[in-house]
């Protein structure tokens, strides 16, 4: 009787990481199917005789695509039923741009998934003309980065992919495509820790220059932290879409940029100082926020493993995840 455990041990590693593999190419071939239409949509319009010949063609002809893909991407995450979305986490955002400034949206980076997760979690009202911040190499990617280079999001030229060093003669030219964004009521998604955060419960610390941006155009400075896409999506493997249950917080840091870093250093220091004071203070915040969704899905599961159909779906989600790390460890 003794050694019938460890055989059975593998078995259910290899049935969950069977399983896991499933749920992953449905993830992909789900999210393939609603993305290929806008693709080809912005292949047409690669054609000389459909292409947008005026910047005011250009920008409406983003504004299409990025409404699109919002649509196709909601409708996916809709599809993929493993994957269980906080949408009431991020309701708060439906007041964000009221108050008539452009609007900065700041979030956590530790899958690949999260600029997917602020497209969906965004008003409808907004995605026209909310751009993301995005290290270059993604906008050479195929398909997605065709897709990211007609909606018009904006390269930030990194030296490498590890590094934060960039070229600032090229990075000048960046801050006043920003800037004349922003003056034609143009939005920000930035995930201001610069880059994949391998230990994502513990913020990295934030860069600066895209809060001198903000307090530049006078922003409405939004946070959104995410639980649950680092799972979903591990850094280390290839594809994802794993079972998940995200948890969201969508909150309000300030209704104006400028006002607060003159409120943390005063009036009578540089652009530069500001924004490392506003960029220092809003990761606090941030902070303050990811630990309460920490603490929230620590109850929450607690609460589902006790049982009911939740209970099922977070027992599936557990043994899963224990599967794939079960094989990595081996």
């Amino acid at each position: 009787g003794g050694g019938v455990g460890p055989p059975l041990l593998v078995m259910g590693d290899v049935l969950s990481s069977c399983a896991l593999g499933a749920v992953r190419a449905a993830f992909l071939f789900t999210f393939v199917v609603f993305t290929v239409p806008g693709w080809l949509y912005v292949c047409l319009m690669d054609v000389p005789v459909c292409a947008p010949q005026t910047p005011a063609r250009l920008r409406q002809h983003g504004r299409f695509v990025a409404t699109m893909m919002w649509r196709s991407w909601r409708a996916a995450m809709q599809t993929c039923f493993w994957l269980k979305l906080d949408w009431r986490g991020a309701a708060p955002l439906a007041d964000a741009g009221k108050r008539g400034r452009p609007v900065c949206l700041l979030m956590n980076h530790q899958s690949f998934l999260d600029t997917a997760l602020g497209c969906v979690l965004l008003p409808e009202r907004l995605v026209p003309d909310i751009k993301v911040l995005m290290a270059r190499r993604f906008l050479r990617a195929p398909v997605l980065g065709r897709i990211a280079q007609a909606i018009g999001h904006i390269p930030i030229p990194y030296a490498t992919s590890n590094t934060w060093a960039m070229d600032k003669e090229e990075m000048a030219k960046i801050h006043r495509r920003i800037d004349e964004h922003v003056a034609q009521d143009g939005h920000l998604i930035v995930f201001p820790e610069g880059n994949l955060n391998e230990r994502w419960e513990t913020l990295m610390q934030f860069r600066g220059g895209c809060f001198e941006v903000c307090i530049r155009n006078d922003m409405e400075v939004w946070g959104v932290v995410t639980v649950g896409a680092g799972e979903c999506w591990p850094r280390d493997v290839r594809l994802g879409g794993g079972p998940t249950r995200f948890y969201t917080d969508a909150f309000l840091i300030s209704e104006s940029a400028k006002t607060m870093a003159v409120d943390l250093v005063g009036d009578q220091v540089e652009i530069q100082e500001q924004g490392r004071a506003l960029a220092n203070h809003t990761r606090e915040i941030m902070q303050r926020h990811l630990d309460g969704l920490l603490a929230k899905r620590r109850a929450g599961s607690s609460v589902e493993l006790a049982g009911g159909s939740e209970g099922s779906d977070a027992a599936f989600i557990q043994s899963t995840q224990n599967g794939h790390s079960g094989l990595r460890a081996r």
